[in-house]
């Protein structure tokens, strides 16, 4: 047997729920297979299930800004996280790896050999995406962080203008025009 269960307060719909021996939990409701397949289009008033009121266009104006918003913050953590080229002080481009691993890592070596002043060992190298070792200085270590932190910023600016795009928008198909 099918069964809803749902806000009280509100009448609401929360989830979904099967009993093969037909008994309902307390504080649910029957249902049909309809009403159990698509919850989202139902509501329970006084102890009925009934059909929910059609969602306002204001509603879906502001479901799509939801989705607009969280595609864009999805496309800002890719473009954070994203290969970066660099050329070290030696004259060599490389693309290196700059996902939060890899920053993670490119950080506690700049706290050992900046911060606390440690000697780079000897033939130290950082290691391109393609696994090709780089020889790097410190300021190689300053330079390859201070350009993933300068492309954070820049997409970080970016996302913001185009969420406050997102909210000015008045119509669903605006919205959705707002791409990265």
């Amino acid at each position: 047997m099918n069964f809803l269960s749902f806000d009280s307060s509100s009448g609401a719909i929360t989830g979904v729920g099967y009993t093969p021996d037909g008994t309902i939990p307390d504080g649910h409701i029957e249902c049909t297979q309809a009403q159990y397949e698509n919850p989202q289009a139902w509501q329970v008033v006084n102890g009925a299930v009934v059909a929910a009121p059609a969602p306002t266009a204001a509603q879906l104006l502001a479901d799509a800004q939801t989705a607009q918003m969280a595609t864009l913050t999805s496309d800002y953590q890719s473009a954070i996280c994203a290969d970066i080229q660099y050329t070290s002080a030696g004259g060599v481009t490389q693309t290196f790896q700059a996902d939060a691993g890899s920053a993670n890592i490119l950080s506690q070596q700049l706290d050992v050999y900046v911060t606390a002043g440690a000697p780079l060992p000897s033939g130290y190298a950082w290691t391109a995406k393609d696994n090709t070792q780089v020889p790097f200085t410190v300021a190689d270590l300053k330079g390859l962080a201070a350009a993933i932190g300068a492309r954070g910023a820049e997409a970080f600016f970016h996302l913001q203008t185009q969420k406050a795009a997102v909210r000015a928008a008045t119509t669903i198909n605006k919205v959705q025009s707002i791409t990265w």
